[in-house]
């Protein structure tokens, strides 16, 4: 029977050793190194829809070669606005850059420095994209260089999703603030919109009781209809949100893919601009 024991134990140790030898060399990440470990430099995002569901596309962009394995997602916390989305909706693609339709602000990215998300969704809630670790996670296993030796270094990034939307101011008088529509509100279903004071270089906060919340000074307008959005109806909607919320201040009207805005004090100089809010 004692005998019996300690073979048992010593297979018991002969198999924790041998698991201990599959994780190390199954590809998951085992180290955290300065030199050798991707870092995080970028996000680039976009908003899709494919047969009527509404995708958001993250390309996380790192300084060297990197990887996200089948379990990769699940090592991430993904929100929209405050809700987290589910690991399950998360899908690692394989395609060269920028076929996503994602344009970056810089070039000759290696595609194998990049790593390709595309999140389901019914909606972008607040606009904005906040990736990060995992809770309690102290490195990654599934998100590692492409030997699967090093993991990347925990990281976390916000973007704004673009709405698509784009303006041109015409007049920033305050008698006389004018803008056009250059392309409408056609991603998403939320576009942020922020009046800013050009002559003091800050942004006008909107009337007290008349939005929810702001995201980082900008007002929240909602596009349900998105997809059938037009120049001329981007310019309603931000005339329309305009008037609500900032409109002790400023008075505003569209005609077309135009947008009038005049101050509420006939004696105001300043200059204002309209920006559609994006980073």
């Amino acid at each position: 029977m004692f005998f019996g024991r300690k073979r048992r134990i010593f297979d018991v140790a002969v198999i924790l050793g041998l698991t201990a030898l599959i994780f190390t060399f199954s590809g998951c990440g085992t180290e955290n190194d300065y030199e050798n470990s991707p870092k995080l430099i970028e996000m680039e995002t976009e908003a899709i829809t494919e047969n009527n569901q509404l995708y958001v596309l993250a390309d996380l962009i790192f300084n060297m070669p990197a990887v996200c394995g089948e379990d990769g997602p699940g090592e991430l916390r993904v929100t929209l606005g405050d809700r987290r989305v589910d690991p399950d909706d998360i899908e690692v693609l394989k395609w060269p850059s920028n076929s996503s339709g994602i344009k970056y602000d810089f070039d000759n990215i290696p595609d194998d420095q990049v790593i390709h998300l595309r999140i389901r969704t019914d909606s972008v809630e607040n606009g904005i994209l906040k990736i990060k670790a995992s809770e309690k996670l102290t490195r990654f296993r599934y998100i590692t260089d492409p030997t699967g030796k090093y993991s990347i270094k925990l990281f976390s990034v916000n973007k704004c999703i673009k709405s698509g939307a784009a303006v041109e101011m015409n007049s920033t008088e305050a008698q006389n603030i004018s803008l056009t529509v250059k392309s409408p509100a056609n991603k998403c279903d939320v576009m942020l919109i922020k009046l800013r004071d050009d002559d003091t270089d800050s942004t006008i906060t909107p009337d007290a009781g008349t939005y929810d919340k702001l995201v980082d000074k900008s007002l929240i307008v909602k596009n349900e209809d998105y997809l059938n959005a037009t120049k001329a109806s981007t310019a309603k909607a931000i005339a329309d949100k305009v008037n609500e919320c900032y409109g002790s201040q400023v008075t505003a009207s569209s005609s077309g893919s135009k947008v009038t805005m005049v101050s509420a004090s006939t004696s105001d100089s300043h200059h204002y601009s309209l920006e559609i809010y994006e980073y």
